[in-house]
């Protein structure tokens, strides 16, 4: 994956550490399966600039839409 440096919220820029995004959502509460499905649906996204809220907030956007969808039988 290409470097991709984020913004933090305290002004700070870093590269992108998608262990440090994983370990993040399992502490608020994900499994490790979907942490990983948020990871695999968010890097694609991710581009230079981009805020640690805006992230999240993708994360949390991933997360809402896959609980609304229906069960399969």
């Amino acid at each position: 994956m290409v470097q991709i440096y984020i913004k933090k919220n305290n002004g700070d820029t870093q590269v992108f550490d998608p262990s440090k995004l994983k370990r993040s959502l399992i502490v608020a509460g994900a499994s490790a399966i979907l942490a990983d499905e948020i990871l695999a649906h968010i890097e694609p996204t991710l581009h230079d600039g981009m805020t640690t809220a805006e992230i999240y907030k993708k994360a949390f956007l991933f997360i809402h839409k896959k609980a609304k969808k229906p069960a399969v039988k």
